[in-house]
Protein backbone atom coordinates (compact mmCIF):
# COMPACT_ATOMS: atom_id res chain seq x y z
CA UNK A 1 0.00 0.00 0.00
CA UNK A 2 1.23 3.60 -0.76
CA UNK A 3 0.31 6.29 1.56
CA UNK A 4 0.31 10.52 0.29
CA UNK A 5 0.50 12.32 3.36
CA UNK A 6 -0.87 15.90 3.00
CA UNK A 7 -0.68 18.86 5.77
CA UNK A 8 0.31 21.90 5.92
CA UNK A 9 3.31 21.67 8.75
CA UNK A 10 6.39 20.02 7.76
CA UNK A 11 7.39 18.60 11.40
CA UNK A 12 4.16 16.90 11.43
CA UNK A 13 4.18 14.94 8.47
CA UNK A 14 7.56 13.64 9.13
CA UNK A 15 6.72 12.54 12.77
CA UNK A 16 3.42 10.92 10.97
CA UNK A 17 5.25 9.85 8.30
CA UNK A 18 7.71 8.09 11.03
CA UNK A 19 4.46 6.61 12.87
CA UNK A 20 3.42 5.00 9.70
CA UNK A 21 7.03 3.44 8.60
CA UNK A 22 7.37 1.56 12.34
CA UNK A 23 4.05 0.23 11.46
CA UNK A 24 5.29 -0.94 8.12
CA UNK A 25 3.03 1.56 6.02
CA UNK A 26 5.09 3.25 2.73
CA UNK A 27 4.90 6.05 2.71
CA UNK A 28 5.00 7.52 -0.60
CA UNK A 29 5.14 11.01 -0.50
CA UNK A 30 4.53 14.24 1.51
CA UNK A 31 2.76 17.23 0.47
CA UNK A 32 2.78 20.89 2.30
CA UNK A 33 -0.36 22.38 0.44
CA UNK A 34 -3.00 21.24 -2.11
CA UNK A 35 -0.93 21.80 -5.58
CA UNK A 36 1.61 19.34 -4.06
CA UNK A 37 -1.09 16.72 -3.00
CA UNK A 38 -2.52 16.88 -6.58
CA UNK A 39 0.89 16.45 -8.49
CA UNK A 40 2.11 14.10 -6.07
CA UNK A 41 -1.01 11.73 -6.20
CA UNK A 42 -1.17 11.97 -10.25
CA UNK A 43 2.34 10.96 -10.37
CA UNK A 44 2.40 8.43 -7.07
CA UNK A 45 -0.85 7.19 -7.71
CA UNK A 46 -1.32 6.36 -3.54
CA UNK A 47 -3.86 3.92 -2.57
CA UNK A 48 -4.47 5.85 0.33
CA UNK A 49 -4.04 9.91 0.74
CA UNK A 50 -4.53 11.67 4.25
CA UNK A 51 -5.10 15.18 4.76
CA UNK A 52 -5.46 17.30 7.58
CA UNK A 53 -8.48 19.56 6.98
CA UNK A 54 -8.40 20.83 10.36
CA UNK A 55 -7.56 24.95 11.00
CA UNK A 56 -6.09 26.68 8.06
CA UNK A 57 -5.38 23.52 5.89
CA UNK A 58 -9.56 23.57 5.89
CA UNK A 59 -8.35 24.91 1.77
CA UNK A 60 -7.61 21.10 1.44
CA UNK A 61 -11.40 20.64 0.86
CA UNK A 62 -10.98 21.35 -2.78
CA UNK A 63 -7.99 19.55 -2.45
CA UNK A 64 -10.24 16.28 -1.59
CA UNK A 65 -12.67 16.78 -4.43
CA UNK A 66 -9.45 16.84 -7.13
CA UNK A 67 -7.67 14.32 -5.58
CA UNK A 68 -11.01 11.98 -6.14
CA UNK A 69 -11.40 13.23 -9.79
CA UNK A 70 -7.59 12.24 -10.35
CA UNK A 71 -7.92 8.92 -9.02
CA UNK A 72 -11.24 7.89 -8.17
CA UNK A 73 -10.03 4.33 -6.53
CA UNK A 74 -7.67 6.34 -3.44
CA UNK A 75 -9.18 5.85 -0.61
CA UNK A 76 -9.02 9.50 1.19
CA UNK A 77 -9.16 9.87 4.88
CA UNK A 78 -9.42 13.09 6.58
CA UNK A 79 -8.62 14.46 9.74
CA UNK A 80 -11.37 17.14 10.54
CA UNK A 81 -11.42 18.68 13.50
CA UNK A 82 -15.72 19.31 13.54
CA UNK A 83 -18.71 18.35 12.03
CA UNK A 84 -19.05 20.96 9.47
CA UNK A 85 -15.39 20.08 8.00
CA UNK A 86 -16.06 16.43 8.60
CA UNK A 87 -19.36 16.66 6.08
CA UNK A 88 -18.20 18.78 3.63
CA UNK A 89 -14.83 16.35 2.43
CA UNK A 90 -17.34 13.56 2.32
CA UNK A 91 -19.99 15.02 0.02
CA UNK A 92 -16.04 16.08 -1.79
CA UNK A 93 -15.03 12.34 -2.09
CA UNK A 94 -13.35 11.67 0.97
CA UNK A 95 -13.73 8.26 1.45
CA UNK A 96 -13.27 8.50 5.75
CA UNK A 97 -12.10 10.42 8.57
CA UNK A 98 -10.08 9.95 11.40
CA UNK A 99 -10.11 12.23 14.73
CA UNK A 100 -7.02 14.04 15.54
CA UNK A 101 -6.79 12.49 19.06
CA UNK A 102 -6.61 8.77 17.23
CA UNK A 103 -3.54 6.52 18.97
CA UNK A 104 -0.76 5.46 16.73
CA UNK A 105 -1.53 1.91 16.62
CA UNK A 106 -5.35 2.19 15.89
CA UNK A 107 -4.16 4.77 13.00
CA UNK A 108 -1.79 2.13 11.45
CA UNK A 109 -4.46 -1.02 12.25
CA UNK A 110 -6.84 1.12 10.48
CA UNK A 111 -4.84 2.01 7.36
CA UNK A 112 -3.96 -1.96 7.33
CA UNK A 113 -7.47 -2.61 7.27
CA UNK A 114 -7.86 -0.60 3.95
CA UNK A 115 -4.98 -2.43 2.57
CA UNK A 116 -7.40 -5.65 3.45
CA UNK A 117 -10.60 -4.50 2.32
CA UNK A 118 -11.98 -3.58 5.98
CA UNK A 119 -13.51 -0.60 7.06
CA UNK A 120 -12.31 3.22 5.57
CA UNK A 121 -13.28 4.91 8.87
Amino acid sequence: MKVLLVDNHRLFLQGLQAVLRSGGIHVAGLALNGAEAVAHAKSLHPDVVILNISGKSRNNLATVRRIRNKIPTASIIVFADNEENLRAAEGGGASGYLLSEIKSGLLIEKLHEIETGGEKR
